[in-house]
C-alpha cells in the first residue's frame, strides 16, 4: 500500500462557469490527505471569472482554456493529453465534476480501492444533497442479449437482501453497512462524477473519445472500452461524494412530469446536450454492443427516445392514456432501455427473469461453485500459457494432463511428451504464475492409451463442485464465464452446459461453419456438475454419470442453442495455425473413422496448408459441406496477447497466409453459392443434398469457381 501511496493522482476538473462550486471543490480537494496531487482545471469558455479566482485562490492548480465547444469529453480528453508527459507509471487520473462535495481521505480511500483490485478504475459512491439522501447511480453490468442493464442500484439491494436488511429504501443505507459490503465489481461500465483511472488505461485503451460522444456518453463509452481492455471496474462504497444541487446545468432538462412542446420534444431527441439523443445512442450501441444484437437494441434505443421526447407531448400522453387503458405498455406502447431487473422483480414482459439470464448479477459471497478445469494437452504451443491465464481467475483448480495420445505417438518424443516445449511452458507456469497453487500438471512416461484415459486421469483429481473440460485451444470471453458462473451459483440444481462454438480458420477474422457443425456437432459438452461418486464415463462425446450412473445432461441441462442465445458461445481456435492443422489430421488419420480419417491428411495438404482448392470443404471434417465466413465479434483478451506476442516476435509460430480465403470471402459467387447453402442447412436438408456444390474447386489465380471435368 506504501507504493499506491506515493502515486501522484492527477486531477481533472472540467468546468463551464460555476465559480463558487469550483472554488469549494478545490479547497476540499486541497486539505485532502493523500501525498502527491497535481489539480488541472480545464475551464470551456467560463463568462463568470472562475479562471481569475482560481489563479487568486489556488495558485499552484494548473488551468487549461477551452472555446466554449470542448464540452465534458473534449475538456476530459484536453486534460488527459496535457498529464500524459509528465506522469509516470503507477499514476492515476481522477475526473471530477465540481458539483460534488467530499471528506478529506476521499483521494486516499480511492487510490486504496484501486491497487486492492490490481490496479482498476474506481468510481465513487454518490448520494444527493438533500432530497433524503437519494443515491446516485454510478454503473451497471448491461445484458446485450436482453436489453437490460443492471445498476448499481440494483447490486446494492441485493447485498442488503443477503445481509436481511431492507431494500425498498436505499438512502436509509447506513455508512456502517457501506463499509461492510466495501465494493461493487465487476461493473461493464461507470460514470465520470468522480473516477479513478490508473495512467496505464490510456495506454491501451485511448484517450476520451470527444468526436463521436462530446458530452453525454463521454464517459460510460470510455469506461467501457477500458473494461474491454481487460481493467477491472469497481465501485468503492466507502469512497463517497455529495452531489451538490445546482442551478447550473448544460444539459437539455425539463421537469418530470411536465408536458413538452414538439420543440422542445426535437431537442430530447436531437440536441448534443441531450443524454437521449438518438445518435450518441446508436454510436454507443455499435461502439460497444456484440454485433448480434445491435439491431433490436438499436430498436430500444429508439423506443425509448421517442417515449421521453414526443411521448411526453400532449399527442403522446394521450395516446399513452389510451393504451394504458388497454393494456400495460409503457409511454406510447414503448418500454424503456434503461428499464432494471433485480432478484424477484417482475420485469415488463409480466414474468420473472432467472438472475442466470442476466449480464453481470452478484454473487453472494461464499456461495461461488468450485470449477475443476481438466484439460488434456499434447503440442499445445502456444496456446498453453494464454489458456492458463485466462481460466486462472476462475478456478478452484486446473489439472492438466500432458502427453500424446497412443494415436499421436509418432508426433510425440521417444517417451511420448509433447515435442514443441508445452510440458517446459506447464512447469514455467508452476514455478513463476501460480501463487495460488492452483495448477496440477499430470504426466507420464510413454504415450496413453487414448484420450479416455486422459480424461479420466485429470476426472480422478477433481474436487471442484463441477467439472469443466477445456481444450487448449479453447477460450471464453471472461464476461461469459463470470455469467455461467454466476449461473451455476444461482441454480446449483444445473448438472450440465454446452456450448455452441466459433471455429477459426487462418485468422482472427475468418470462421469456418457448415453442416456438421450445425447438425451433428453443434454443441460442446463441457461443463459437468461433479461430486462424491461421479465418473467421467467417456470422452467422446465428453459424458460424466453422477453417483446413480445416470448422465448429467439428463437433469438441469444449460444446452449450447439456450447460452448462444445469451450471448455465450465457446471460441474454438482448433484451425488457426498450420503446425497445429497438420498434427491434427495427422492425428485423425489413425482414428477408426472411415472416409473423414482416411482423407484427413490430404484435405489438409490441399485445403489448408496450400492454397484453397475446395470452397465449400473448408472444415477438418471434408465429408461435410462447409464454408468460410467473416467474423466480427470480440475475442477474449488472452487470445489477443497471444497474437500481439506472435506479432512482436516474443511467441513463436508460423502462421498461414490467409489472402486466399480474403479473396475468397470478396468473391461475389461464393457469398451467393453460400448463402444457398446456408439457407439449406437452416432448412434442415440432409447433407447428400450438398454434394454438387462439394464438388466445385476454387482457383485462387482466377478467382473463377467451377466443377471439375467428370465430377471429382
Amino acid at each position: 500500500m506504501a507504493a499506491a501511496t506515493a502515486a501522484t493522482v492527477y486531477v481533472l476538473l472540467p468546468i463551464h462557469n460555476g465559480r463558487e462550486l469550483t472554488l469549494a471543490c478545490l479547497g476540499e480537494l486541497a486539505r485532502q490527505t493523500h501525498g502527491p496531487m497535481e489539480i488541472v482545471v480545464i475551464d470551456d469558455g467560463s463568462t463568470d471569472g472562475s479562471a481569475d479566482a482560481i489563479r487568486a485562490a489556488f495558485p499552484d492548480v494548473t488551468i487549461l482554456t477551452g472555446d466554449g465547444e470542448l464540452w465534458w469529453t473534449g475538456a476530459m480528453a484536453m486534460g488527459v493529453d496535457h498529464v500524459s508527459g509528465a506522469a509516470s507509471d503507477g499514476d492515476f487520473v481522477l475526473c471530477m465534476n465540481n458539483d460534488i462535495s467530499f471528506g478529506d481521505d476521499y483521494v486516499a480511500t480511492l487510490v486504496e480501492a484501486s491497487a486492492a483490485n490490481g490496479r482498476a478504475l474506481v468510481a465513487s459512491f454518490c448520494r444527493k444533497q438533500g432530497d433524503g439522501g437519494v443515491i446516485i447511480d454510478q454503473g451497471c453490468r448491461m445484458d446485450w442479449a436482453a436489453g437490460k442493464r443492471v445498476t448499481s442500484l440494483d447490486l446494492l439491494r441485493e447485498q442488503l437482501g443477503l445481509r436481511g436488511l431492507a431494500t425498498d429504501d436505499l438512502a436509509a443505507a447506513t455508512d456502517d453497512v457501506l463499509n461492510e459490503i466495501g465494493e461493487l465489481r465487476e461493473m461493464d461500465w461507470l460514470y465520470g462524477r468522480g473516477t479513478l483511472i490508473p495512467i496505464e488505461v490510456f495506454a491501451r485503451a485511448g484517450n476520451f473519445d470527444a468526436r463521436r460522444f462530446p458530452h453525454y456518453g463521454g464517459d460510460t463509452e470510455f469506461f467501457y472500452r477500458a473494461g474491454q481492455a481487460g481493467f477491472e471496474l469497481v465501485i468503492s462504497l466507502r469512497a463517497r461524494v455529495v452531489n451538490i444541487e445546482s442551478e447550473q446545468t448544460t444539459g437539455v432538462h425539463y421537469r418530470q412530469g411536465s408536458h413538452l412542446t414538439w420543440l422542445q420534444a426535437w431537442r430530447v431527441l436531437f440536441s448534443r446536450r441531450s443524454s437521449y439523443q438518438l445518435s450518441k445512442s446508436f454510436r454507443f450501441i455499435k461502439r460497444c454492443c456484440p454485433r448480434r444484437y445491435r439491431m433490436r437494441n438499436k430498436l430500444r434505443a429508439l423506443r425509448t427516445s421517442l417515449a421521453v421526447s414526443y411521448g411526453r407531448t400532449r399527442l403522446g400522453l394521450w395516446l399513452r392514456r389510451g393504451r394504458l387503458a388497454g393494456g400495460r405498455k409503457n409511454g406510447m406502447g414503448i418500454l424503456p432501455m434503461q428499464e432494471t431487473v433485480s432478484r424477484g422483480k417482475t420485469v415488463p414482459t409480466g414474468r420473472q427473469v432467472p438472475l442466470g439470464r442476466m449480464g453481470k448479477m452478484p454473487m453472494p459471497r461464499g456461495s461461488r461453485p468450485k470449477i475443476t478445469f481438466g484439460i488434456i494437452v499434447f503440442n499445445g504451443e502456444p496456446f498453453t500459457r494464454y489458456c492458463l491465464e485466462a481460466l486462472y481467475p476462475f478456478a478452484h483448480e486446473i489439472i492438466v494432463v500432458e502427453g500424446a495420445a497412443q494415436g499421436a505417438a509418432s508426433l510425440a518424443t521417444k517417451d511420448g511428451h509433447s515435442t514443441d516445449g508445452t510440458l517446459d511452458t506447464l512447469r514455467h507456469f508452476k514455478a513463476d504464475r501460480d501463487p495460488d497453487d492452483k495448477l496440477q500438471i499430470v504426466t507420464r512416461d510413454g504415450p496413453w492409451d487414448e484420450k479416455d484415459a486422459q480424461s479420466q486421469a485429470y476426472a480422478d483429481l477433481a474436487t471442484g463442485d463441477y467439472l469443466w473440460q477445456i481444450d487448449i485451444d479453447e477460450f471464453y470471453h471472461p464476461d461469459d464465464m463470470r455469467r455461467v458462473i454466476r449461473m451455476l451459483a444461482d441454480d446449483p440444481t444445473i448438472t450440465a452446459a454446452s456450448f455452441q462454438q466459433d471455429t477459426f480458420w487462418g485468422s482472427l477474422d475468418v470462421v469456418a461453419d457448415g453442416w456438421y457443425l450445425r447438425h451433428e456437432f453443434d454443441m460442446c459438452h463441457r461443463l459437468f456438475k461433479w461430486g462424491p461418486g461421479y465418473r467421467y464415463a467417456a470422452h467422446r462425446p465428453p459424458t460424466v454419470v453422477d453417483d446413480h450412473g445416470t448422465d448429467t445432461r439428463a437433469g438441469r441441462w444449460l444446452t449450447g442453442r439456450h447460452l448462444a442465445q445469451l450471448g455465450i458461445r465457446m471460441r474454438h481456435y482448433s484451425l488457426l495455425f498450420p503446425r497445429q492443422v497438420q498434427e491434427k489430421c495427422e492425428y485423425y488419420a489413425t482414428q477408426p473413422w472411415g472416409d473423414y480419417a482416411a482423407g484427413a491428411v490430404t484435405w489438409a495438404e490441399e485445403n489448408y496448408l496450400g492454397t484453397i482448392s475446395w470452397p465449400f470443404r473448408v472444415h477438418n471434417v471434408h465429408i461435410h459441406p462447409s464454408w468460410l465466413e467473416r467474423f466480427d465479434g470480440e475475442h477474449p483478451p488472452a487470445v489477443l496477447r497471444m497474437m500481439a506476442d506472435i506479432a512482436a516476435g516474443e511467441a513463436y509460430v508460423a502462421l498461414r497466409d490467409n489472402s486466399d480465403a480474403e479473396a475468397l470471402l470478396a468473391n461475389k459467387r461464393y457469398r451467393r453459392l453460400r448463402w444457398l447453402m446456408k439457407f439449406m442447412a437452416r432448412c434442415g436438408l440432409p447433407g447428400r443434398t450438398y454434394r454438387w456444390m462439394m464438388k466445385l474447386r476454387y482457383d485462387a489465380k482466377t478467382g473463377r469457381i467451377g466443377r471439375l471435368k467428370g465430377g471429382e
